[in-house]
């Protein structure tokens, strides 16, 4: 049986990482993977977890700043280059036949798949826009993939809008293990609104302070808000919200980092999570609130339509002038039924069963 390198070039832990975690940790081939990260010393203790029999790392597999400018160009560059050395030492390895690179960002990599012989897949977890910086990396690194795997149509279709082969294109949707042990609760004096996610400009908190606003000012309960957020990548976006929640004597609780195996309390506690995000290709923490009966607020973006059905398990907004049309909803909706029918959507359509068919049948099956 061949082996599968896994390529995990980042520095902190998300979405990406937790949905591989939980495909690796119920695949019965975990013992044929090998996997090269980030010196991270919280990716290294992440990917420890499951007892992957070779986890090499560099730290020229860390990322350089998101700014493209010729400097950090320069940089990446040169990582790029210096990561050949360890690349050389793994892949002289004949028991590895592919290359999965699992952030958008390692299809750089696929170079050096190609140099060695092996088969290169690489999951795109991002919206690709038409002209943008990785859209050009995409398509100049496109003659070394074998194969795009990517986690909802609107990845796909943004990556055929660039000009990628659809042949080569793979969906396989995210999941999680299912629970069918939820909550069930009922609204009454107060309704609690959620919020999970990085501050940054992208994850856009301060609508969040604006819909519990705006709720407060609509709606006949006492209205509530909890913030969980992972990495505060925007210390001026940090400073802002809080600003923003004193000045309007707003009811949040800024709650900061919770282990995600500790996350059902915080799930218990809220009535619907709110997504904001600008852009989001596929989000796993609604698939999370789902899976423990919340419905989800969110804005009608990229993947999020593939999972928010508008009125059955949730609802979708176009922008925040017009969330008050929502929140009106809220007063008649029949909130069992949002819960019944957002937990069911991670049974029959996210089910970590699902994904590791799929792709266990593309790494192990498909093509040997």
């Amino acid at each position: 049986m061949h082996k599968v390198l896994i390529i995990s070039g980042t520095n902190i832990i998300s979405g990406a990482e937790y949905v591989l975690g939980d495909y690796l940790n119920k695949t019965t081939f975990v013992n044929q993977f090998e996997i090269i990260c980030s010196d991270n010393q919280e990716v290294k203790n992440f990917y420890k977890k499951f007892n992957i029999a070779n986890l090499h790392e560099s730290k020229f597999l860390n990322p350089v700043s998101a700014l493209n400018n010729k400097v950090n160009l320069i940089k990446k560059f040169k990582n790029f280059l210096f990561a050949f050395f360890t690349f050389n030492k793994i892949l002289t390895n004949k028991d590895i036949k592919i290359v999965l690179g699992n952030n958008t960002g390692d299809i750089i990599y696929s170079l050096y798949s190609k140099k060695f012989g092996k088969i290169h897949f690489n999951y795109i977890h991002d919206i690709v826009e038409e002209n943008s910086f990785i859209s050009k990396v995409i398509l100049f690194f496109d003659k070394y993939v074998e194969k795009y795997i990517v986690v909802s149509n609107a990845v796909k279709n943004s990556l055929i809008n660039i000009g990628v082969n659809e042949e080569k294109i793979e969906i396989i949707y995210n999941g999680i293990e299912y629970n069918e042990n939820y909550l069930k609760k009922t609204i009454n004096d107060t309704i609690v609104f959620g919020f999970v996610g990085n501050i940054e400009d992208r994850k856009n908190p301060l609508e969040f302070i604006e819909i519990v606003k705006k709720a407060k000012e609509v709606l006949p309960f006492e209205i509530e808000g909890r913030m969980v957020y992972g990495n505060i990548l925007d210390n001026s976006l940090f400073n802002r919200l809080k600003k923003t929640i004193k000045e309007n004597k707003l009811n949040i609780k800024l709650i900061g980092k919770i282990e995600r195996e500790k996350m059902k309390n915080f799930y218990d506690e809220i009535n619907f999570l709110v997504l904001t995000s600008k852009k989001d290709p596929l989000p796993t923490v609604i698939l999370e609130s789902f899976n423990h009966g919340v419905p989800v607020i969110a804005k009608d973006v990229d993947g999020v339509p593939e999972m928010v059905i508008h009125k059955k398990n949730g609802f979708l907004y176009d922008k925040v002038e017009n969330i008050n049309d929502i929140l009106i909803e809220l007063l008649n909706c029949n909130y069992s039924l949002l819960q019944q029918n957002a937990n069911l959507l991670v049974k029959d359509k996210f089910n970590i069963k699902n994904k590791i068919e799929k792709l266990d049948n593309l790494l192990f099956k498909g093509m040997f």
